[in-house]
């Protein structure tokens, strides 16, 4: 879940595998840098009139208990992304 978006923001969720860690600066986002290493976007949602966005996705059967998994969600504002903005990024070890 996503929160203190504005409400209609197209909120994207992004996913790494490993640690929180600085990561990359894209252009597409104003060159706001990342806080995961290796991101991809494992959905988009739009927020809602509070301003959340919540995403709820399944974990491949093969990811390894123990293994860490990071996110972070992102919302590209003004031209060329300038003022985009990002959350705080989450890290968990997977338990089953």
């Amino acid at each position: 879940i996503a929160t203190h978006a504005e409400p209609g923001d197209k909120v994207i969720f992004l996913m790494s595998a490993g640690e929180v860690t600085p990561g990359p600066c894209p252009d597409a986002l104003g060159g706001t840098c990342l806080d995961l290493e290796r991101p991809y976007v494992i959905g988009r949602v739009v927020a809602d009139e509070k301003g959340a966005a919540v995403l709820e996705a399944v974990l491949p059967p093969q990811t390894e208990t123990g293994s860490s998994i990071s996110f972070e969600a992102v919302v590209s504002r003004g031209e060329d992304g300038a003022e985009t903005e990002k959350s705080n990024p989450v890290q968990v070890v997977i338990t089953r």
